[in-house]
């Protein structure tokens, strides 16, 4: 079992979804990850796209992320499992803030801050991250530059 399935059967075990959503992560469980796939369960579900359920999707992707910073950071391949997760849920940029999922964005991204300024220097591969994060949730720059001053000026 991979580094997703893993942290997908926690979610499953920790929190309860709409019925078509744990059939979704079921797939991701199998291996299935794939669009066809997908749309077989929304069709089920009387669901006619991914995007009628995205205030469903979009706290996955924020319970993943929760899950995979309980080491500290998310690496470049919990990062790319996002990546994966916001395809296979057709999510797309600025989706998180128009959800109103802005607070648990902010949340995440600060973790992820305090982590990298800890030791008081940003290497490349530390500022390469931050710009691979603020992609990740869909961020503008203007966006990701707010929460960066509202950690420094704390």
């Amino acid at each position: 079992m991979n580094q997703l399935q893993s942290a997908v059967e926690q979610l499953l075990n920790k929190k309860e979804y709409h019925p078509a959503i744990v059939e979704l992560l079921h797939l991701i469980l199998e291996g299935k990850m794939v669009g066809v796939e997908r749309d077989k369960v929304l069709s089920a579900h009387n669901i006619r796209r991914i995007s009628d359920v995205k205030e469903h999707t979009l706290p996955i992707i924020i319970d993943y992320a929760k899950i995979c910073l309980e080491d500290g950071i998310l690496g470049d391949n919990e990062m790319h499992n996002v990546k994966m997760l916001k395809l296979f849920f057709g999510i797309e940029e600025g989706d998180f803030y128009k959800n109103n999922l802005k607070t648990q964005v902010d949340e995440i991204i600060v973790l992820q801050l305090r982590n990298i300024y800890a030791d008081g220097v940003v290497d490349k591969y530390e500022a390469l991250h931050l710009g691979e994060l603020q992609n990740l949730f869909g961020l503008s720059f203007d966006q990701f530059e707010l929460i960066v001053n509202r950690l420094v000026s704390q």
